[in-house]
C-alpha cells in the first residue's frame, strides 16, 4: 500500500488521498502532533540506553524513527473530515521527506503513523506549524480554571499570585528543542503559551498524589526562567535536594504529620510494622549501617552518585514502580543496599499490606507509596513553608513547583532560611535546600 493511499471500509478498494491542507484545522493537526510526542517520546525517554539499543537490535523500532499506534476514532473527533487529516500526514511538506506517513493498516482498527524526529530538531517544522496557531490565538481569552475545595480554602495566597501576578517574556524563548527530550519541550512551551493566553489552570487531587498542578509544573526549568511579576522582576528556584529519597528515609526513622485521608494514614503505619520486623528478621543494624551512609550522601548532595550505573530518573522510578517491573533497575539497586532495597520492596507490596489489614489497599501499594511521599511533600511546601513565608515577607509571590518555590531572586536567601528552619522543626535530619538561577 502506497504511503498516499488509504482503505475504503465501504467500497473494500483503495483510494488516493487528495491534497487540500487550507481546510484542515490547525489546532487539528497542533492535536495529533502532540498525541504522537506524548505517546511516542515518554516510552523511549523511559528506556536507559542499553534498553534503547536491545529495542532499536530487535527490529521493534528503526533508529531515527518513532512509532506510534494512534487509533482512528481520536481523529475522526479532532477533525470531522478524515481524509483531510490522512491527506496533511501523507503529504510532502516543502522540500522535505514525509514528515509524518501511515506505515499499515490492520483490521480496521488503527494506522501506523512514523515519525523522523530529525526533520523536526533540523528545521523545527512541526513546532512552526504550532507557532502560527499561537499567534492566530494571541487574542484569544480563556477562563481560567481552578479545581478542588482545598485551592479555595487553605491555598487562596497561591491562588490568587498564579492567576493575578505573573507574566511570561516571550524574549527569551529559545528556538532550539532538545532532541532528546521533545515531548517534554513541547508540553513546556504549550504551558507558556497556555499561561500567556490566559488558558490558567490550576488543580489538585486529595485523593491521589496530593500536589497542586499548574502550567507552571508541566514547565522545564529553562522555560520557567522567564515568568516575571508585576514588577518585571525575574525569579529563581528554591530545591529541595533529593527530596523522593529523604522523606521516604525520614519516614523509616520517625513518624510526620501530614495531610492525607485515613487510607494513606493506614499506608504510613507499615512504615512502625516493617520496622518491627526487620528486627525481628535481625537484619535492623545492616539496614541502620545502609541508611548512614544514605544519609551521609543527602548531606553532601550526591545520593544520586550512590549508584554510578543510574541516572537520577531511573534511581527515582525505583520508588514507584511495580516490583519486578524494572528488573535492571532492581538488581542495582538490590546489589547496592540490599536491606534498603527489601525496605522499598516491602513498602510496595500489596501482600504485606494485605498480612496488616486483612483486606487489599485501595490502591496498589507502589502508588500508595508515591500518594503518601507527595501528599508528605506537599504538607511540607504548599501548608507549612509557603504558609510561613506568605506570613514571614509581605507581599512576597509565590509559585509553587513540587518540592521547591519559586520566588523572586531578591527573597532567595530569605526565604531558604525559613525553609531550613520548618525542616529543622519536623525532621530529625535537615536536608540540602538549593538555590538555582541566581545571576
Amino acid at each position: 500500500m502506497a504511503n498516499n493511499q488509504y482503505y475504503d471500509n465501504i467500497t473494500g478498494q483503495l483510494k488516493t488521498y487528495k491534497s487540500d491542507l487550507k481546510i484542515l484545522k490547525i489546532e487539528s493537526i497542533n492535536y495529533i502532533l502532540f498525541m504522537i510526542f506524548r505517546s511516542t517520546m515518554f516510552k523511549l525517554n523511559a528506556l536507559n540506553e542499553a534498553e534503547r539499543s536491545t529495542y532499536f537490535k530487535e527490529g521493534r523500532l528503526c533508529k531515527n524513527d518513532f512509532y506510534i499506534e494512534l487509533p482512528s476514532t481520536i481523529l475522526v473527533k479532532i477533525e470531522r473530515n478524515y481524509n483531510n487529516i490522512m491527506d496533511f500526514l501523507t503529504n510532502k511538506h516543502s522540500n522535505y521527506d514525509n514528515i509524518l506517513f501511515r506505515m499499515k493498516y490492520e483490521k480496521g482498527k488503527s494506522f501506523s503513523y512514523c515519525l523522523n524526529y530529525n526533520l523536526i530538531n533540523d528545521q523545527f517544522n512541526l513546532i512552526d506549524i504550532t507557532r502560527k496557531s499561537i499567534y492566530k490565538h494571541m487574542n484569544e481569552v480563556y477562563q481560567p480554571k481552578v479545581s478542588s475545595s482545598i485551592i479555595n480554602r487553605e491555598l487562596i495566597a497561591l491562588k490568587n499570585d498564579f492567576l493575578n501576578k505573573f507574566s511570561i517574556d516571550f524574549s527569551g524563548l529559545s528556538t532550539q528543542i532538545d532532541s532528546s527530550k521533545i515531548v517534554t519541550e513541547y508540553n513546556s512551551i504549550l504551558g507558556l503559551i497556555d499561561y500567556h493566553n490566559g488558558k490558567k489552570w490550576m488543580s489538585l487531587n486529595t485523593e491521589k498524589d496530593g500536589r497542586l498542578h499548574t502550567n507552571f509544573t508541566i514547565m522545564s526549568s529553562k522555560h520557567r526562567k522567564l515568568i516575571r511579576n508585576n514588577k518585571n522582576e525575574e525569579f529563581v528556584e528554591i530545591d529541595v535536594g533529593s527530596c523522593i529519597p529523604y522523606l521516604f528515609i525520614m519516614s523509616i526513622i520517625q513518624k510526620v504529620e501530614f495531610y492525607g485521608d485515613d487510607h494513606l494514614k493506614k499506608y504510613q503505619l507499615l512504615f512502625n510494622k516493617l520496622n518491627s520486623r526487620m528486627i525481628e528478621l535481625g537484619t535492623v543494624e545492616l539496614l541502620k549501617a545502609e541508611l548512614k551512609v544514605m544519609l551521609i550522601a543527602l548531606e553532601e548532595d550526591r545520593f544520586y552518585r550512590l549508584f554510578p550505573l543510574l541516572n537520577k530518573i531511573e534511581i527515582l522510578s525505583f520508588f514507584f514502580c511495580k516490583n519486578g517491573s524494572k528488573p535492571s533497575i532492581e538488581n542495582i539497586i538490590e546489589s547496592t543496599f540490599p536491606n534498603f532495597y527489601y525496605y522499598v520492596f516491602q513498602m510496595k507490596n500489596n501482600n504485606f499490606w494485605v498480612d496488616q489489614y486483612q483486606c487489599p489497599p485501595k490502591f496498589d501499594c507502589n502508588e500508595l507509596l508515591a500518594h503518601y511521599l507527595f501528599h508528605l511533600e506537599a504538607t511540607l511546601i504548599l501548608y507549612k513553608i509557603s504558609k510561613r513565608v506568605k506570613k514571614s515577607i509581605r507581599g512576597i509571590e509565590i509559585i509553587t513547583i513540587h518540592d521547591c518555590l519559586m520566588v523572586p531572586s531578591k527573597y532567595a536567601e530569605q526565604v531558604k532560611a525559613i525553609m531550613l528552619e520548618e525542616f529543622s522543626n519536623l525532621f530529625k535530619i535537615k536536608p540540602i535546600i538549593k538555590i538555582k538561577g541566581l545571576p
